[in-house]
């Protein structure tokens, strides 16, 4: 095999690889499937598009009753199921779009039934798109915020510790609606 081959080759195993659409899938399939129970998908990051996909191709594999959800991505893309929306949000700054976003998200978290199942799709800059101030904080305070930790050179880590002091979502807040609503004593996560 030519030089040229091979990286051509390795690039694109490495890109098929890092795919998030097979690597949801596969991780859903594992996961025990109770038709009778309703379903809802929220996917929000800069891979949600092709995460709720998968997940949607797998509820249906699975004849789940998908019941609502909503996807959260840095750029216009189709619903994945009509009971889905998309609803775009700022990035890497938290703007309008993105406080519209973190509305939207609660209204969904609201109609999540006690006895529903929500599969919570997460991947890189939700923490912008979803960026909606928490207390006295403007929209505006936290995108000059988001700007100066941005341009501080802090570590990813280190960013989303301030920042979820400052964000409606931030900090385990969405998880802990989806619990109130839901009101189960255990959660599971996988990564």
């Amino acid at each position: 095999m030519r030089d040229r081959d091979l990286l051509e080759h390795l690039y694109h195993t490495a890109i098929a690889a890092a795919n998030p659409g097979p690597a949801v899938a596969a991780a859903l399939e594992q996961e025990p499937a109770d038709p009778a129970t309703p379903l809802w998908i929220v996917a929000v990051g800069k891979a949600s598009a092709p995460m709720a996909a998968a997940a949607v191709a797998t509820a249906r594999r699975q004849h789940r009753r998908i019941a609502g959800g909503i996807v959260v991505p840095p750029a216009p893309t189709s619903a994945p199921d009509p009971t889905i929306p998309v609803v775009v949000g700022d990035h890497p700054e938290p703007g309008h779009h993105s406080l519209a976003a973190a509305t939207a998200l609660g209204e969904v978290t609201q109609r999540v039934g006690p006895k529903d199942e929500v599969w919570m799709l997460l991947s890189g800059g939700a923490t912008s798109l979803i960026g909606a101030p928490a207390g006295e904080a403007t929209q505006d305070d936290l995108q000059r915020l988001y700007a100066l930790l941005l341009a501080s050179g802090l570590d990813i880590t280190a960013m989303n510790t301030v920042r979820k002091r400052f964000t409606r979502w931030g900090g385990g807040k969405l998880a802990q609606a989806l619990y109130m609503e839901i009101g189960r004593a255990s959660c599971r996560e996988r990564v």
